[in-house]
Parts: structure tokens; sequence; C-alpha cells
């Protein structure tokens, strides 16, 4: 149950910025069936008009590549019109149809979504927008792109896709109509099971040619998953070092309470004879070692912490998440009091006092 709950702590508080929930995927490759940069364009508008139409589909957007696909990811230059500032690094950015923000539930921090007739329009993230704008409104501002001019027109929050040992790096969006896409992915919300909505956007592509290539059918969340799979390994090694860790405190805890009641056996069998019930018998060591639990809690903590972030994987607790590990190794370390506390001390209550004392 420790491990499982240090594990959940270590993977599942990891904020993507993304909602996978009831996201179908599917990637297709024009070019792999000879389309055109023209006809692939086409077959976008196409699709789009079709997917429209589908009592299987809540919502859809097509993008060039879905999250938690870094590979995927276009990647160039950019740079601020007449500023001091050299051209950026080589920057990933996607191209995306107007819908793809709703879909995935990126939040809008500042500005807008794009519009049918927008043109030579871009939507940066929160980190390349404080980069290139510092102490500037970004909206508004123009930004170019191959020397092309494109005017900032929406900031949104960070997307993390990488993993959760790096933080959110610098992301741009440009609209599907401003750059060609010759591989692309439609990402479906459905209202139906993932393989018939899949299966409805089948038939709808073999409809408009039947030599189009599809492949990576998946839900988001199984994404999601696979990025996070090398994280998941090294919370759960984590997690296993400091399960032993706190097996380690209990049974030191174990042994010091048990050394404790059995060198005041004679201190116990006497107060039994002057009459204290057998609860007042168990918990009389109880009060006794309550200074013994809180610091050993807090030392099975501490450490189960230190394991998870610098033996299992930097940053794999992360802020905030300290309360539950603590919670965790105190509930381990309680229990082993308990119930070292309470059978010797039970068996004393329940014992006659003169053989006590003679065994002591």
């Amino acid at each position: 149950m420790v491990e499982e709950c240090l594990t959940y702590v270590g993977t599942e508080g990891v904020d993507t910025g993304v909602s996978a929930t009831d996201l179908a995927t599917i990637t297709l490759n024009p070019s792999a069936a000879g389309f055109s940069r023209q006809q692939a364009s086409n077959l976008w508008l196409d699709i789009e008009q079709r997917l429209a139409g589908l009592n299987e589909v809540e919502s859809f957007a097509i993008a060039r590549s879905a999250p938690f696909e870094p590979r995927r990811h276009n990647m160039d230059r950019f740079a601020v019109p007449a500023s001091p500032l050299e051209q950026t690094d080589w920057t990933p950015y996607n191209i995306v149809t107007s819908e793809y923000f709703d879909v995935l539930g990126i939040r809008f921090l500042r500005g807008r979504k794009f519009q049918s007739e927008d043109i030579h329009k871009i939507i940066l993230n929160q980190a390349f927008a404080e980069r290139l704008f510092p102490t500037q409104d970004p909206i508004g501002k123009v930004i170019l792109k191959d020397s092309r001019p494109f005017e900032v027109i929406g900031v949104v929050a960070n997307v993390s896709t990488h993993g959760p040992d790096q933080p959110p790096g610098v992301y741009a969006y440009i609209k599907e109509s401003d750059e060609s896409m010759n591989e692309g992915t439609v990402l479906l919300r459905c209202r139906s099971p993932h393989p018939s909505c899949l299966a409805a956007l089948r038939t709808v592509l073999k409809t408009i040619d039947a030599r189009l290539f599809s492949y990576g059918e998946s839900s988001l969340a199984e994404h999601r998953a696979n990025s996070l799979s090398a994280y998941s390994l090294y919370a759960r090694l984590g997690s296993n070092a400091a399960l032993f860790t706190l097996l380690l405190a209990a049974l030191g805890t174990y042994g010091s309470i048990s050394f404790w009641i059995s060198s005041r056996l004679r201190e116990l069998a006497v107060r039994s004879a002057l009459g204290a019930s057998p609860i007042q018998i168990v918990l009389y060591p109880l009060r006794k070692l309550v200074s013994l639990l809180l610091g050993s809690s807090l030392f099975g903590g501490i450490v189960t912490i230190a394991i998870l972030r610098y033996v299992g994987r930097s940053n794999i607790v992360f802020p905030g998440e300290e309360g539950g590990l603590l919670a965790c190794s105190f509930l381990v370390v309680c229990i082993t009091m308990l119930l070292s506390a309470m059978i010797p001390s039970w068996k004393i209550a329940s014992s006659s006092v003169s053989g006590i004392l003679r065994e002591n």
C-alpha cells in the first residue's frame, strides 16, 4: 500500500497542462500517398468538413503533431524586429487548426485563438512570450519566422510534453493555412468509445482517397503514459528504496518500544496491582513515547522524500507533495508503534502480577 502511495505521488502528480481524457488520435501521411503540398492542404480542409458531420465525434482538431510526441515537432528560429535580442535558438512550434486549444483544454492567458480569416498570426506559450517580451505586452507585437512577419494574437499556458524532470520550454503555434502539413495528426474528442470513433474516421478517409496512409491510432492518454514510462520506472525504484527505509524505521521503532517495555515490567506490574485497567496499562507506554513517535515519523518522512528526490529521480517529487509522503511514513510508523506497544502491554495487563514479578 505504501509503495503504491509513493509511486502515485511520483507519477500521477505530473500536470502536463493538457486534458487527455476521451481523446483519440490518428496520424495521416498524405505525402506517402502521393499528395502534393496543395493537395495535402485541401485534404485537411476536406477532413474538417466531414468530421463536423460525424455523430461519434464531439469535437476535433488537426495538428502537425500531438502532445507527447516531441520528435515530430517542427523547429525554426524566431526573432523580434529591431531588437537587440538575436535570433532564438531552434525553437519547437506546431501547426494547428483553430480548435486545437479547446479540444486539448489549453488555457489562454491573454489574447484569442485563431480565426478563419487570420493570416500570418502566431500564438506563443507563456515561456516564449516572457523570453521575447519580458517587460512588454506581447499581444499585437510582430516576430519574424523565416523573415516572414507574424503578429502575436495570443499567449497560452505552458504545456509540458517532454517529461516531469524537464520544465516546459518555449513553444509557438501557427495556423495550418500559413504552412502546409505533409503529415498531421487528427485529435478527436469522442462521444462514443475510441474504437468506434476511429472506425468512423477511417470510413471518412476511405471515401476521400483509399490510398491515404494512417498510423498511430491510439488515445492521447496512452501517449502520455508512454512519455512518462521512464519516469514511472524511476518513481517505482525510488519508492522501493523509500519503502525499505520505512521498514527499517519501523523495525527500529518496534525494537525501541519493546526494549522500553521489557525494562519497565516491574513498574507496569505494580500499576496493574494498584488497580490500573488493561486499557490504562496499554496507553501508559504510548503516552510516554509520543516524542519517539513524532521523531520516527519525521525521520522516516524526510528520508523518504530525500530518496525519491535524489536516489529515485531528480524532481520526481513535486512541490506540495511532501505532505502526502510524510502522511505515508507517519502511517507506517504509527501502526508499528501501536502494535509494538499494545501487544506486550496487553499481555502484561491480562497476566497475574505475581507471575510477572517472578519472571522478571
